[in-house]
């Protein structure tokens, strides 16, 4: 199911880690939130209470209670990247990691799997979801691969 919101945002043309366009990186989702990294807008500077994870905020306005939290390994988060973020958010777009940056890849050739399990994902209108675990292979959508599988699965 589709989530949109009144306050809906247009995902960026780039990975915020990587700065690759989903096809720069052989097609994949675009990635919001897993729960071992992520990054979302906060009112407040509660944590999300997830174990092992290294959790960061950053004032997005100087004037405002809005911050930046980024959740994920530690060298995830570079500065540069911490920074697109905030820019992102500021200029009232959404960041996302494309799936090679959020380990969402193939075993055997490294390209996007066709299905990120455990991923909200966001379409390139500004809806956004959830892709729930399976207990099934989803293949990858690279089509020299021997994993390759094809996949109906609505365009990004």
């Amino acid at each position: 199911m589709n989530k949109k919101t009144e306050n809906t945002r247009l995902p960026t043309k780039s990975c915020v880690l990587c700065e690759r366009t989903l096809e720069e990186v052989g097609g994949g989702k675009r990635i919001i939130a897993q729960q071992l990294r992520g990054l979302k807008l906060s009112k407040t500077l509660e944590s999300r209470g997830y174990s092992g994870c290294h959790e960061r905020f950053f004032p997005l306005h100087d004037d405002d209670e809005q911050y930046l939290l980024v959740w994920g390994e530690k060298l995830l988060w570079n500065e540069n990247a911490i920074e697109r973020a905030k820019k992102a958010f500021q200029q009232g777009y959404r960041p996302w990691l494309c799936q090679l940056c959020a380990v969402r890849a193939c075993s055997k050739c490294g390209a996007p799997i066709n299905y990120p399990m455990g991923s909200d994902i966001i379409y390139s209108d500004g809806y956004t979801s959830h892709v729930a675990i399976q207990p099934f292979d989803p293949g990858c959508n690279n089509k020299a691969c021997k994993k390759y599988r094809a996949w109906n699965f609505n365009k990004a």
